[in-house]
């Protein structure tokens, strides 16, 4: 039997185009999807799909491929090379090409690096109507729409060369991502690995070495990267060397790895502690810092613990020498060492410092906490003015005016020797905890509200998107106002909900198709509002909590005015999330603290009351949605299994729902379009890796996770239809499905 390898160039997802966007040479680009597949017999060749496919030997077995994409009219130098693909079954890439007449070449490889397949095809790559931003790497259908290149966090940062001279930087952080820039633009790599990375470093542009959650270490050969076995499952936090074969790695519970060119090999450490930071001057002066003071030396023989006199948590270390050596840690802790002792220095800050780098002892900067800065002359330190307030965790340069540094969110920043300024785009650094779309358009205006944390007040945040692209909304709102949930009858009548945080008053916002303002809604006492839904213009809904009586609080908006309504219950409940098939029919859920049960009030249209499911699991509801008044899903965490929560009403009775989800989930929102399309978002929590993202889909049989990987807790979902939906979350965080 003939075996086949298929390499399938895809056209239903891909084309969009970057509005005004060109390169050096005035080309066009749009979007393509690659998606591979191994011994498959499929022959379709569907209108909007080119495959190239091949016959290969019965005894020979495809061990990995690649593709190189070329001009049709020019074959030298392709555009495009894919990163090696080690035996997947499927597999897909999202790639940015010039728009024209384009040729595919697969290739096939044997376990050894024989070539055994080659195939081709041509296509034209042409030009969508939407705007986009630059190449970004699909996840699993859904992408990212701000902030650009990604959003996922970034750790660490290093690279050959800067701006300066031929630019080549690497990043590394949460979920396995991996960006390189090239003095024109960040890309993503595809590292293979969902795991976090927390350290990046390498030897020249061809030998890179990258560390991170459940023991992983990966390598970078200068074509692609490749998981090395480092013999260890901790949670590793940094890797420095002193050359290719001299490479070290230290992590959680004091693990300390050792590459000699060969493999990796685990060493003897003093301390069990996490250890946070490594750096050597060489292979026999190595410095490793970590948790609760401890700062270790290796000498070539063996590692000792040395005393620093002070401190508490380290997190960073680097030198020019085994005798000029900086270590930074927590509320502003800076130490030096001369090659005897160990002195604190005066940082004139209380902000956790969480890295360090320099060209010289008079040209050291220092990256932490809400954004902060520090640069060191020789004799002191000052503070910069970085314009952003997430954490910074990377900082690597070429030169002191070469400098990037990299932190929470995606966070992307260059100092060229005068000031910082944003290398990554995003409409907001605040959080959207809500989003609305209005349903049933193609092209239909969305919103998505939240809040931005600026020390200890902050200011809501509001994103529109009219239906081609996101931007800021200058709504005009003064207040520390968290928006916590958002709902529109129609493009010019949306309204927000929240609270004030300075004082936990309730906070209710209109859009009037001209200006967001404040409106008053009659509730007195500290009350905040956590959702909001309506059947009709003149008929809107929110729930919360209030705190002065322990009492589920329900407002109601009649077209003219708000109320407050009898929730229909003394227990002290939380109202999170509301929905109704009409407005007869309304559904408000949360958490019962007093009976420890999940929480479902209902509205007829003339009282409410709490429905008595005769459900007694400890399952906390954040969000409700229904197909209809006879299938509806409220979602949530059952804080005894840790696992999700999910019931169900099918007109006459709520019930749990058996999922089959066996991972630490807590799902924050539900929406859908039909009762076989289903979308449910919120967080995931691991004990290495900490908190994550997720979408999970229901199509009408199981719950299947959609492989989003993200820093950022996914907070809501809404959508216009099949084709056009967004979740947004923390850290400005927009995606958007399907892919373009």
């Amino acid at each position: 039997m003939k075996r086949r390898l298929l390499i399938i160039i895809s056209a239903l997802m891909a084309i969009y185009f970057i509005q005004g966007c060109s390169d050096d040479n005035g080309d066009q680009y749009g979007y393509i999807e690659i998606s591979i597949t191994r011994d498959s017999d499929s022959t379709s060749n569907q209108n909007s799909q080119v495959e190239t496919s091949g016959d290969l030997a019965a005894d020979k077995e495809v061990s990995y491929c690649l593709i190189d994409v070329y001009r049709s009219n020019d074959t030298a130098e392709p555009v495009v090379s894919t990163s090696r693909i080690d035996s997947p079954e499927t597999l897909t890439m999202i790639y940015g090409l010039p728009v024209g007449r384009m040729l595919f070449v697969s290739k096939g490889y044997d376990a050894e690096g024989a070539l055994i397949y080659q195939g081709s095809a041509e296509r034209d790559i042409k030009v969508g109507n939407n705007g986009s931003l630059d190449i970004s790497v699909s996840l699993a259908g859904w992408y990212w729409q701000d902030p650009m290149p990604q959003g996922n966090s970034i750790r660490s940062v290093w690279g050959t060369t800067g701006k300066d001279t031929g630019t080549d930087v690497f990043a590394a952080g949460d979920t396995g991502t991996i960006l390189r820039y090239d003095g024109d633009k960040w890309s993503a790599m595809d590292s293979g690995t969902y795991n976090h990375l927390h350290g990046i470093w390498g030897f020249s542009s061809n030998t890179i070495f990258a560390a991170g959650g459940k023991g992983t270490i990966l390598r970078y050969d200068g074509a692609s990267w490749h998981p090395m076995d480092s013999g260890s499952d901790q949670r590793l936090l940094s890797v420095w060397g002193a050359s290719e074969s001299d490479v070290f790695v230290v992590g959680t519970n004091g693990t300390i790895l050792h590459y000699d060119g060969t493999r990796w090999r685990g060493m003897a450490s003093p301390e069990d502690v996490n250890l946070t930071g490594v750096w050597g001057s060489s292979g026999t002066d190595v410095f490793a810092v970590g948790e609760q003071n401890i700062i270790l030396h290796y000498d070539g023989d063996q590692w000792i613990t040395m005393d620093p006199g002070t401190g508490d948590f380290f997190y960073g270390v680097w030198g020019t020498s085994g005798t000029d050596v900086y270590v930074v840690g927590l509320e502003g802790m800076i130490l030096h060492y001369d090659g005897e002792n160990w002195a604190q220095m005066n940082s004139g800050t209380q902000i956790n410092l969480n890295n360090i780098w320099g060209t010289s002892s008079t040209d050291v900067f220092a990256v932490g906490d809400g954004g902060a800065v520090l640069h060191y002359d020789g004799e002191k330190w000052t503070s910069m003015e970085s314009g952003i307030h997430y954490w910074l965790q990377g900082i690597w340069g070429s030169s002191g005016t070469d400098v990037f540094a990299t932190g929470w969110g995606g966070t992307l920043l260059y100092y060229d020797g005068s000031s910082w300024s944003n290398m990554d785009s995003r409409i907001s650094a605040g959080a959207y905890y809500a989003s609305w779309t209005k349903q049933g358009k193609a092209n239909a205006v969305s919103y998505a509200v939240g809040y931005i944390l600026e020390g200890v007040t902050g200011t809501p945040v509001i994103a529109g998107n009219d239906g081609g692209k996101w931007s800021a909304v200058n709504h005009g709102i003064e207040g520390n106002y968290a928006l916590r949930g958002v709902w529109g009858s129609s493009a010019s009548n949306v309204v927000a909900v929240g609270l004030d945080r300075k004082d936990r008053t309730p906070v209710t916002v209109r859009y009037d198709g001209t200006s967001w303002k404040v409106e008053e809604n009659g509730v007195t006492g500290r009350v905040g509002l956590f959702c909001v839904w309506g059947a009709s213009a003149d008929n809107i809904f929110s729930g919360g909590y209030n705190w002065d009586d322990n009492l589920p609080v329900v407002l109601h908006y009649d077209g003219k005015a708000w109320s407050a309504q009898d929730p229909g219950t003394t227990h002290d409940v939380d109202y999170s999330g509301i929905w109704g098939s009409s407005g007869s029919n309304v559904y408000a859920v949360g958490f019962n603290e007093d009976e420890g049960r999940p929480a479902i009030g209902h509205f007829d249209g003339n009282e409410w009351r709490l429905v008595n499911h005769r459900i007694y699991q400890n399952i906390d509801l954040s969000g409700i949605w229904g197909s209809s008044e006879n299938n509806i899903y409220a979602v949530g965490h059952n804080m005894q299994t840790t696992y999700p929560g999910i019931l169900h009403y099918d007109g006459s009775s709520w019930s749990v729902v058996d999922h089959g989800i066996t991972e630490v989930v807590e799902f924050l929102h539900i929406w859908g379009t039909a009762a076989n399309n289903i979308y449910l978002v919120g967080l995931h929590v691991d004990d290495i890796a900490g908190e994550r993202g997720v979408i999970y889909h229901y199509d009408g049989k199981s719950w299947t996770d959609m492989g989003v990987r993200c820093t950022a807790l996914i907070y809501s979902i809404s959508g216009s239809s099949d084709s056009n939906i967004f979740s947004v979350g923390g850290y400005g965080t927009i995606f958007h499905y399907p892919t373009p």
